[in-house]
C-alpha cells in the first residue's frame, strides 16, 4: 500500500513479474502486475540505456572496421564476420525496442535474423579456419548444414506470415538450436583435436557466447529476466558474451592477417635470398659447366676410344680406317695367306656330358687363349662357329712368312691343350683338337649394312676346312702347297695322297714339330 497526501499524484508503471502459480503456458495464461515507482522505472530504463548503448557502439564499430577492411583486402572472411556480428547484434534490438511498430513483423525479423546467426557462423568458420585442410568432411558437412538452415530459415519467414501463432514456431525453432548446438559442440572438439592456434582461439571466442546465454539462463527468473527495464544487466548477460566472442574473433582475425603479412614478408625475403642464392648458383653452375665441357670432352673422346677398341675387336685396324674415312669397304683380293681351321675332336659327345653353362665357360677358355697366341702370331681372327675356330696369317697386312706364323700358332694350340689335358682327371673328357691349314689366294672384306662381320672366301678357306676334316685330334694337317713353304722350319711327316670330296686326291703332311734353330 502507498498513502498520498491530498492532491498529491504518482505515477507507477506495471508489470508482470512470472507466471502465476499453477497456471498453464499457453495463450490463456494469467500473469499477476506488479507496480514500481516512476522514478525507479526512470533509472532502470536510462541504466538500461547506457548498458545498451555501449554494446551496440561496440558491435556497430567492429562491423563498420571489419567491413572496411574486407574492401581493403577482399577477404570474405572479413565480410562473414561483419554478417555474423549483424545476426548477433540485431535480435537484441528487436527485444528492446520494435524496429517497427508491427509487433508480427518484429517477430518475424527476430527470428530469421536470429536463425540466420548459424548460417553466418558456421559460414566464418568455413573461411576463418582452413578446414578443408584441417578437417575436409567437416567442410563438407557445414556447406550441407548451410543450406538446410537457410532453407528453415525461409520457412520461418512463411509461418510468420501465416500465423502469428509463436508456439507453432518455436516447435520448428528450439529443436533447430538445440541439432546447432550440438554441431557447435562436435565441431569445437574436433577444432581442439587439430591443436591448431587460430582454431583453438575461435573455439574460446565460441564459448565465451555460449557462457553468457547459459548464465542468463541459471541465473535469472525466466518471466523477468527478458524484461530490459527490470533487469538490465542480467537481460544483457548473453550480450556481454557475444561482444566477447566478437572481440576475440575480431583479435584472432588480426592475429590472422598478421600472419598473412609475416608469410608475405617472409616469402619475399625468402624470395630476395632465392635470387641472390640463385645468383650465386648461376656463377657456380657456370663454373662446373665449363668444367663438364672439359670433362665430357675427355669422357667423349675415351668413349671414342672404347668404340675405336670394340670395333677394332671385330674388324682389322685397315678395314675399320677405311670405313670411318669413306663409310663403306671394298673387298679385297690376297694372294698369299694361309687359313688355319681347328676345330674340337667329339665335341658331340661332350657336350652331352657337360652342362651348356660347363660346355660354354670351357669353349671361352680354350678360344681366349687361342686368341693370345693368334695375336701374338700376327694371325688375324675370323670368326667362331660353335666349337670351330678360324683365322688367316697374311692379312689384312700381307706377310711373306704367313704360312710359318700359322704352323707356329697351330703348335701352341696342340701344346695348350696337351698340358690342359694333362691336369685332367681320369674320369674327365680330353680335350683333342684337329686343326687344317691351307696356303693360297682368298678375298677379304666386309659385305652388307647390318652387324659388319670380317670373313675371307675363296678355293683355299674350303680346301683349310677339307684339311681340317682329314685331320686327327691333336694333329696339324697341312697340303704341299703349306709343306712347300714351311718344310726348312718344321718337321714334317707325309701321309701320301687322300682322296677328298669335290677336290679330287691332295697330298697331306702332319706337322710334328719345329726345328731346332742352330
Amino acid at each position: 500500500m502507498v498513502a498520498l497526501e491530498p492532491g498529491e499524484t504518482k505515477t507507477f508503471y506495471a508489470y508482470f513479474e512470472h507466471l502465476s502459480k499453477g497456471a498453464q503456458a499457453s495463450r490463456d495464461s494469467r500473469l499477476e502486475p506488479r507496480l514500481v515507482d516512476h522514478q525507479i522505472w526512470t533509472e532502470k530504463v536510462n541504466t538500461t540505456n547506457i548498458i545498451w548503448s555501449i554494446i551496440f557502439g561496440c558491435f556497430l564499430i567492429l562491423i563498420l572496421y571489419h567491413f572496411v577492411y574486407y574492401f581493403l583486402t577482399r577477404d570474405s572472411a572479413y565480410l562473414y564476420y561483419c554478417l555474423f556480428v549483424f545476426a548477433v547484434s540485431f535480435p537484441f534490438l528487436t527485444l528492446i525496442s520494435d524496429v517497427v511498430d508491427n509487433p508480427q513483423y518484429n517477430a518475424l525479423l527476430f527470428f530469421s535474423v536470429s536463425g540466420l546467426f548459424s548460417v553466418f557462423y558456421f559460414q566464418l568458420t568455413r573461411k576463418f579456419i582452413p578446414l578443408q585442410t584441417l578437417l575436409p568432411r567437416w567442410d563438407k558437412r557445414l556447406r550441407l548444414y548451410i543450406i538446410a538452415k537457410t532453407a528453415l530459415v525461409a520457412l520461418y519467414c512463411l509461418l510468420h506470415l501465416i500465423t502469428s501463432d509463436i508456439f507453432v514456431i518455436l516447435v520448428i525453432y528450439v529443436p533447430a538450436i538445440l541439432v546447432e548446438f550440438i554441431l557447435m559442440l562436435l565441431l569445437a572438439i574436433a577444432l581442439i583435436k587439430t591443436k591448431d592456434r587460430i582454431s583453438l582461439q575461435f573455439v574460446f571466442g565460441s564459448s565465451l557466447a555460449w557462457a553468457g546465454m547459459s548464465a542468463v539462463m541459471i541465473m535469472s527468473d525466466p518471466a523477468t529476466s527478458f524484461t530490459p527495464q527490470i533487469n538490465p544487466f542480467k537481460f544483457a548477460t548473453p550480450a556481454y558474451g557475444f561482444v566477447l566472442e566478437s572481440l576475440v574473433f575480431a583479435m584472432v582475425l588480426a592475429y590472422r592477417s598478421r600472419l598473412s603479412e609475416i608469410e608475405k614478408k617472409e616469402a619475399k625475403d625468402a624470395l630476395i635470398r632465392q635470387l641472390q642464392e640463385n645468383e650465386a648458383l648461376q656463377e657456380k653452375v657456370n663454373k662446373e659447366l665449363e668444367e663438364k665441357v672439359v670433362e665430357r670432352t675427355k669422357t667423349i673422346e675415351l668413349e671414342r676410344q672404347k668404340s675405336e677398341k670394340l670395333l677394332l675387336n671385330v674388324l682389322p685396324k685397315t678395314i675399320v680406317e677405311e670405313m670411318k674415312e669413306t663409310g663403306t669397304t671394298v673387298p679385297q683380293r690376297f694372294n698369299n695367306v694361309s687359313v688355319l681351321y681347328a676345330d674340337f675332336v667329339d665335341f658331340t659327345r661332350i657336350s652331352e656330358q657337360l652342362s651348356p653353362e660347363s660346355l660354354v665357360e670351357h669353349l671361352n677358355k680354350f678360344f681366349k687363349h687361342f686368341d693370345s697366341i693368334v695375336v701374338k702370331n700376327k694371325l688375324e681372327k675370323i670368326k667362331t662357329i660353335g666349337d670351330a675356330y678360324m683365322c688367316v696369317s697374311g692379312l689384312p697386312n700381307p706377310d711373306e712368312r704367313h704360312a710359318q706364323n700359322a704352323v707356329r700358332a697351330a703348335l701352341e694350340f696342340q701344346e695348350f691343350l696337351k698340358k690342359y689335358n694333362d691336369g685332367l682327371r681320369p674320369d674327365q673328357h680330353a680335350w683333342r683338337l684337329r686343326i687344317g691349314i691351307q696356303s693360297g689366294p682368298v678375298v677379304a672384306g666386309v659385305i652388307g649394312d647390318y652387324k659388319f662381320t670380317y670373313d675371307v672366301w675363296g678355293d683355299t678357306v674350303n680346301t683349310a676346312s677339307r684339311l681340317e676334316q682329314h685331320s686327327e685330334g691333336g694333329k696339324i694337317n697341312i697340303s704341299e702347297a703349306v709343306h712347300e713353304l714351311v718344310r726348312d722350319e718344321f718337321d714334317c711327316k707325309k701321309r701320301g695322297t687322300i682322296q677328298v670330296k669335290n677336290k679330287g686326291e691332295i697330298q697331306m703332311y702332319f706337322v710334328e714339330k719345329a726345328r731346332q734353330t742352330p
